[in-house]
């Protein structure tokens, strides 16, 4: 859906949580710098604007 990598889902599917990106960074062993391009990707992909606006959009 959307296009969106295997990774990408990875990283949405710890978003819902809410931990930090930094939390996030830890726990798939990536950087901040990794996981922030992955939500800026997935940001683009999806059309939303904020990780809480991504959040949202998955639940409903």
């Amino acid at each position: 859906m959307y296009g969106i990598t295997p990774r990408e889902q990875t990283v949405i599917r710890r978003a819902p949580d809410g931990p930090a990106v930094k939390q996030i960074a830890r726990a798939l062993d990536l950087s901040l710098h990794t996981i922030n391009d992955h939500f800026k990707a997935i940001r683009r992909k999806t059309g939303v604007n904020s990780r809480e606006e991504l959040i949202s959009s998955l639940s409903g």
